[in-house]
């Protein structure tokens, strides 16, 4: 079953939310949880993916 991400707000929300994400990433890493990991990896891709349309649109 997989996990889904929603990811809304600003590009500064969004890339707040990058710089936690690869924190929490590397403390993952880490403690070796790949659970954790995994869906962490899923929503940093997420927001970057929203981070890039933000900017394919141009808003501020």
């Amino acid at each position: 079953m997989g996990m889904s991400v929603i990811v809304t707000g600003n590009r500064e929300t969004v890339e707040r939310k990058i710089r936690i994400l690869k924190t929490q990433i590397e403390l993952d890493i880490k403690k070796e949880d790949s659970r954790s990991l995994a869906n962490h990896q899923l929503a940093l891709e997420a927001h970057e993916d929203r981070l890039n349309k933000l900017n394919a649109e141009g808003v501020v």
